[in-house]
């Protein structure tokens, strides 16, 4: 008998096959294994080199966009989904509408209710004055939503762009007033035209007037009345017309003294009228210079009507004419109040006057005409009461 469990060197072969079989599918699934490691190894690597170059060029393209949006001449903000806080905000928007070094600062008011309006569509395009900002500016707004993230709904964003359009607004607003100049001017020609022929009519009927013998002296001061308000509205005339129309001087070589008397001895009635006592004091002597007399007579006409006008009644203006270093000088002092120091700056601008008595054009148009005879107009303020104007022009 074989003892229990016994085999026979068949079965034990068998089984060493069996063994050695089992052990060779072990060694070619741990090749296959270190295979597949190995494969998975470097699709890893792959991976992390696609990943890290991937990684690069965001990177490249962020700093690029960065470079782009700094650079941009018109600001960008992108603001979160409550419209309230600027996520980012490049160079140019932080310098439209913050001070500097307060880019942390709630967006100026008017932008605001821009962003508010803007909550409620896609996309919205407005101009508005921003008055907070320094300086302030006008400024065009888009807003646009833009979408940072479908998977949330705080990621609904609003963007800006944002332009500075003052200068185009204040070209707008200076053709405007080019528009409205031009049209004043021609309206105001037209009606100094008509009015100036009636004026000259008007004068020519007081002087037949005051040639009656018969009238009494009553009647004499009504005219003088009559004469002085002619007078003032014919210089009105006169300088809306010169100062309104651009012709040409006729210079000729003229005399200073003569046209100082006529033109005081034209304006003595409106002075009279007034009570004030029109001085002059002529030792320009032959004094000649090259100019156009009937400007020059404008420019004295509208110092002394000036004078009279802020002298109270009463008072005293005193004319002065003078030569001296090749110069012809021509001083008008009245016996007013003179002039505050706050106005000075602006009392050759057209249309400025202190008082709100005259068209403020008198003083505009003696500058125009002197500086275009190679003179000066200015004033001189003392301490006593009164002002003194004066130009200069070089003698022939």
């Amino acid at each position: 008998m074989k003892p229990l469990g016994a085999s026979t060197p068949e079965a034990l072969l068998a089984r060493f096959d069996q063994f050695i079989e089992s052990a060779n599918r072990l060694e070619s699934s741990h090749r296959e294994l270190q295979d597949e490691v190995a494969r998975l190894r470097r699709e890893l690597e792959e991976r992390n080199q696609e990943l890290v170059k991937s990684l690069a060029e965001v990177d490249s393209t962020r700093q690029t966009l960065l470079c782009i949006l700094e650079a941009l001449p018109c600001g960008v903000v992108l603001l979160d989904h409550t419209g309230a806080g600027a996520i980012v905000a490049n160079p140019e928007a932080q310098k439209l509408l913050w001070k500097p070094g307060k880019t942390g600062e709630e967006l100026p008011a008017a932008l605001q209710a821009v962003m508010q309006r803007a909550l409620n569509c896609a996309s919205s395009e407005e101009e508005i004055f921003a008055n907070e900002t320094v300086p302030a500016r006008w400024l065009s707004v888009k807003a646009t939503r833009v979408s940072l993230s479908a998977k949330s709904e705080n990621a609904q964003h609003h963007l800006l762009i944002i332009q500075d359009i003052s200068a185009e607004k204040e070209m707008e607003l200076e053709r405007e007033k080019a528009r409205n100049s031009l049209a004043l001017a021609e309206m105001s020609s037209v009606l100094a035209h008509e009015i100036r022929n009636p004026l000259g009519a008007m004068e020519l009927f007081i002087g037949l007037l005051r040639s009656q013998t018969s009238l009494s002296a009553e009647a004499l001061g009504w005219t003088d009345h009559l004469t002085a308000g002619v007078r003032s509205l014919a210089a009105t005339v006169n300088n809306v017309l010169q100062f309104y129309t651009t012709g040409s001087f006729s210079m000729a070589r003229i005399a200073v003294k003569p046209i100082v008397e006529e033109s005081t001895a034209f304006l003595r009635p409106v002075a009279s009228e007034r009570g004030i006592l029109l001085k002059t004091q002529n030792k320009a002597g032959g004094a000649e210079i090259d100019g156009d007399a009937q400007a020059l007579r404008q420019v004295i006409l509208n110092l002394c009507s000036n004078a009279v006008r802020h002298s109270a009644d009463g008072g005293v203006v005193k004319v002065s004419a003078s030569q001296a270093d090749g110069k012809v000088r021509i001083e008008v002092r009245d016996s007013g109040s003179g002039i505050a120091a706050e106005h000075l700056p602006h009392i050759f601008e057209a249309g400025y006057s202190a008082s709100g008595r005259s068209s403020g054009l008198g003083l505009a148009v003696c500058k125009r005409i002197v500086e275009a005879h190679g003179g000066t107009l200015g004033v001189e303020r003392t301490s006593e009461r009164g002002t003194t104007m004066y130009l200069e022009i070089a003698t022939a």
